[in-house]
């Protein structure tokens, strides 16, 4: 699955499934390296979640990264 992010908000890095997400509210740090997933990010305002060869509830893993990195990203950013 792919992730979007806006370059000039949020600074995202990704390290040995280590993902960072710093903003101007501040910075978070989420491991994901119990789950046995690629994460990568080919070009500078996109991030990519694959799981190759996996069963139905190992796919899941996938969309659950997702959205934690996609809280992330709102958490950082976001003003009430």
């Amino acid at each position: 699955m792919y992730i979007f992010f806006n370059q000039k908000l949020v600074k995202v890095s990704v390290k040995s499934r280590v993902v960072q997400v710093a903003g101007k509210r501040g910075k978070l740090v989420r491991s994901f390296r119990h789950s046995r997933v690629d994460i990568s990010m080919p070009k500078k305002n996109l991030l990519v979640v694959e799981k190759w060869f996996g069963t139905n509830k190992e796919n899941a893993v996938v969309r659950t990264i997702c959205s934690h990195i996609n809280n992330m990203i709102k958490g950082v950013t976001k003003v009430n």
